[in-house]
């Protein structure tokens, strides 16, 4: 036995263990930075969607007055004709 207490096989055995955390550790942290780019690319759609449906809020206010006023502006020209026309 060495001076620490463990015997060479113990010692080979505890080195055998340290050396598959270590590896598990770099597994999971390669997976840990592929849910972090996912989540990053995921993030990036969201922000894209939310400015969509933000457009989309934006027209559908818009297109109906865009209408209103274009219906507004025919019949200000069917009245000015009809009163050119009976004058």
């Amino acid at each position: 036995m060495l001076g620490h207490g463990f015997s060479p096989a113990e010692l080979e055995k505890i080195h055998t263990e340290i050396a598959k955390l270590i590896d598990d550790t770099i597994k999971r942290n390669a997976e840990s930075r592929k849910f972090d780019a996912e989540v990053g690319k995921l993030n990036t759609e969201a922000s894209k969607l939310i400015a969509d449906a933000s457009k989309f809020t934006r027209e559908t206010f818009w297109y109906p007055m865009a209408v209103v006023t274009g219906l507004y502006c025919v019949m200000a020209v069917i009245m000015t004709v009809i009163y050119k026309l009976l004058h």
